[in-house]
């Protein structure tokens, strides 16, 4: 248990650097650059999430085989090989893009952003083996140091522009690489017993690479399909609008977005631990952590007004994107419990095929909406629904995927949590902000004397599991 704690605060350090990189990305970026600049960085931004295609679900299937595992089973020479592998597969995969770029017919700035695109998938890819290593072992202290360094590192270098009021977009996408640049060296240095060796440790590993490929690509589709659920929208809003339109609504998601990374970082340390658990006691668990996070996640609610009034404030050449703030701000009540419950015990349960299935039934109703919200009925208000109606529709599917194999029947929490938003952003269309938020807290606060005896109960089981995840 004291383990488990240890490698929460780990990853919790490493999520609040991210928290406050985030915040002085969406605080003062947009306030720097020009609302057309802060769109192209939004873009950058949301390329880069797709850069994992560049291992072909390499790291994945390395994560999945050794999930669970302890580092001191794993075989030096085996890793040396795939990673300098991988490491020089990127660098062919770079040329060739580089080369494809030069037919590409857009705009200077958008080919500029292409290209340190590319470049990232080098250091972000190659470094994302080690990654995986380090999550997939358990060691999240090495792990968290590594995320650490890059965070850093941008931090110092976006503080130091913005002192010196750079207002260069191409000197903003240089210091994220040069971040990157740093956490790869640095966790080639952590994994040294894995990276340095000597080139006679060299050894054929493509029957074991084409296994992690095999394995790793169904993880990798579902990964990267869940991440265009929403991509797929805001391309189709950059598209069919302008970069404008869409760097207002990519600062709304990302202020929803930021609340994700502590459920995040939760879900890191949970999958080992879940991978280690008992295949009976999974289920318990399950109900437990369900039902919690709806205690843990709604307050998070009340946060709207004084977010609202400070962007209002701060930043009102962005005052038409606050129209949607009341339609994207809950979604990280959606995407927490996807990310840190769904999607976890999914990837415990070996479910790969299942939650490919899922996201990729969610990307066709992303692609269904975006093309009836723009070509059809040419709707801006229509785009912005579809996030929320795309995610909350994954939700429930990933949600009865699980409960069908636990054998159980709750749709008590889903009904919770979509009353709650359903009742937020009609509040706000009808009465004014601060009624919303009493409104809420109302709610909460009923519930919670309603529900006391389960919450104890809930909070009882979780101690008394300490003694047997001791081992953890």
């Amino acid at each position: 248990m004291k383990s488990i704690i240890k490698n929460l605060l780990y990853s919790f350090s490493t999520n609040m650097l991210v928290l406050v990189t985030s915040a002085i990305l969406i605080l003062v970026l947009p306030k720097i650059l020009t609302v057309q600049d802060y769109g192209y960085w939004q873009l950058y931004l949301l390329y880069l999430t797709y850069v994992g295609f560049g291992h072909l679900g390499w790291n994945d299937g390395i994560y999945l085989k050794w999930g669970g595992r302890d580092y001191e089973e794993l075989n030096r020479k085996a890793f040396y090989s795939q990673f300098w592998l991988l490491f020089v597969f990127q660098l062919i995969l770079l040329v060739i893009l580089m080369s494809l770029i030069t037919y590409f017919d857009y705009d200077q700035k958008k080919i500029f952003i292409l290209k340190c695109v590319f470049v990232a998938m080098v250091l972000v890819n190659t470094r994302n083996m080690l990654v995986s290593i380090l999550q997939a072992t358990n060691r999240i202290k090495e792990f968290a140091l590594i995320n650490n360094l890059d965070r850093i590192s941008l931090l110092i270098g976006l503080v130091l522009l913005f002192i010196f009021n750079n207002t260069n977009l191409k000197i903003y996408l240089f210091i994220d690489l040069l971040s990157k640049a740093f956490s790869l060296i640095y966790a080639i240095i952590i994994c040294k017993d894995i990276t340095l060796l000597t080139p006679k440790n060299f050894i054929n590993q493509f029957f074991e690479i084409f296994e992690n490929l095999s394995t790793g690509v169904k993880l990798l589709v579902a990964n990267i399909s869940n991440l265009l659920i929403i991509g797929i929208i805001r391309l189709g809003i950059e598209l069919n609008w302008n970069i404008v339109v869409f760097a207002q609504i990519s600062l709304i998601l990302s202020i929803s977005t930021t609340f994700l990374i502590f459920f995040n970082a939760m879900s890191i340390v949970l999958f080992p631990v879940l991978r280690k658990t008992k295949i009976t006691e999974l289920k318990d668990f399950y109900i437990y952590t369900n039902r919690i996070y709806f205690i843990v996640a709604i307050p998070i609610l009340i946060l709207f007004l004084p977010l609202y009034n400070l962007f209002e404030f701060w930043l009102p050449e962005y005052r038409i994107a606050l129209m949607y703030f009341s339609v994207l701000f809950p979604i990280f009540l959606i995407e927490g419990r996807v990310n840190l419950l769904l999607f976890t015990y999914l990837k415990t349960l070996r479910l790969e095929n299942k939650l490919f299935k899922i996201n990729i039934y969610s990307v066709l109703l992303s692609i269904l909406s975006i093309t009836l919200s723009t070509i059809i009925f040419n709707s801006l208000n229509m785009a912005v629904f579809s996030i929320l109606v795309t995610l909350i529709f994954r939700s429930l599917l990933a949600d009865k995927v699980i409960q069908n194999e636990f054998g159980i029947s709750d749709k008590m929490e889903n009904f919770k949590t979509l009353s709650i938003i359903f009742i937020f952003i009609i509040s706000i269309q009808f009465f004014n902000k601060e009624i919303m938020v009493l409104i809420i807290l109302l709610i909460y606060i009923s519930y919670f004397i309603y529900k006391f005896k389960f919450i104890k109960d809930s909070i009882l089981y979780f101690y008394n599991k300490r003694s047997s995840m001791e081992e953890y």
